[in-house]
Parts: C-alpha cells; sequence; structure tokens
C-alpha cells in the first residue's frame, strides 16, 4: 500500500501540486506508463537521454531517470529516440517473408505515427529475429556485409 492510498486524494493531490505542480492523477499515470516503458528493459540508446521541457523551457533529464510528470514535456514520443529506432527498421530486410510477419515497412512506420506503445511492440519483434538461427538473414544484404566483415567496428547485431 502506497502512502498517497492512505492520504486520500485531496492530500495527495496538494502534495503533488506542491511537488511537481499538476495533480495527482496525472503523477499517478505518468509513472505507470514509465514503469510499463522500464518493464521492457529497453537499451539506453533507445531512449533520449535529454527531453526538451516547454514549462521550464530547458532541456531536462529524460522523466524516466528523473521523475517529471510527462504533462511537463509533451509526450510520451519524446522519450524515445526515433533515429535509432528508424535505423533499425530500415536495417531490416522485408523480402524475407520471416520479416514481413509482423507487417511491412510502411505498416511498421504507420503503427509509429499512430501510437507511442507500438515502439514496444516493435521491440519484441526485432529481440525475436536476433533471436533466430544466424543462417536465417533477417538485415538487408549491405547491413549483413558490415555485420560479418572483420575490420569494421561496427557494434555487433545492433542489440535492442
Amino acid at each position: 500500500m502506497t502512502y498517497f492510498e492512505q492520504i486520500g486524494e485531496d492530500l495527495a493531490d496538494i502534495v503533488c501540486d506542491f511537488a511537481f505542480c499538476c495533480r495527482y492523477s496525472a503523477v499517478y499515470y505518468s509513472l505507470t506508463r514509465y514503469l510499463e516503458i522500464k518493464c521492457f528493459k529497453l537499451k539506453k540508446h533507445l531512449l533520449s537521454k535529454r527531453i526538451y521541457s516547454p514549462k521550464y523551457m530547458r532541456v531536462l533529464p529524460s522523466p524516466l531517470e528523473v521523475f517529471e510528470p510527462i504533462e511537463n514535456f509533451g509526450s510520451y514520443r519524446d522519450l524515445f529516440d526515433w533515429d535509432t529506432l528508424y535505423m533499425r527498421l530500415w536495417q531490416l530486410d522485408f523480402r524475407r517473408s520471416i520479416v514481413r510477419v509482423m507487417g511491412n515497412r510502411g505498416r511498421w512506420h504507420l503503427r509509429f505515427a499512430l501510437h507511442w506503445k507500438n515502439v514496444l511492440s516493435f521491440v519484441i519483434f526485432y529481440r525475436a529475429l536476433m533471436r533466430l538461427p544466424t543462417f536465417i538473414t533477417v538485415f538487408k544484404p549491405s547491413v549483413q556485409f558490415l555485420l560479418n566483415s572483420e575490420t569494421c567496428a561496427l557494434p555487433h547485431p545492433l542489440r535492442v
């Protein structure tokens, strides 16, 4: 049982207004979403380290590291590093049927545009592809060539 359940909603609103300048319901909703994202154990390079806050008019550490309600930042989409996610998406070879199981590249773009939670679906899908045997090719030939070359200094296979 949390302390906020014991003190009642009115007093919890006062505490949250003092600490974060918002209602308890906003703090609770943000906290549950942050915990949902953290449960997926995403690698740090898929999450933005610093996010601009229109409320404070400056860049702050990610609210996943230092708690702050999402109201102070914009949306949950800001938590993710979209450049890295799209790079992972473009490296997959959608000509292969095993890669197209969850839809084509255009459908993933549409899913990302519709809701931020589809990032978590993509992470599950990508992890499943990485667990396939090595003789099943899931990357484009150019990416596969870079991963197989001994002289390349790229990190091994784009772990999520």
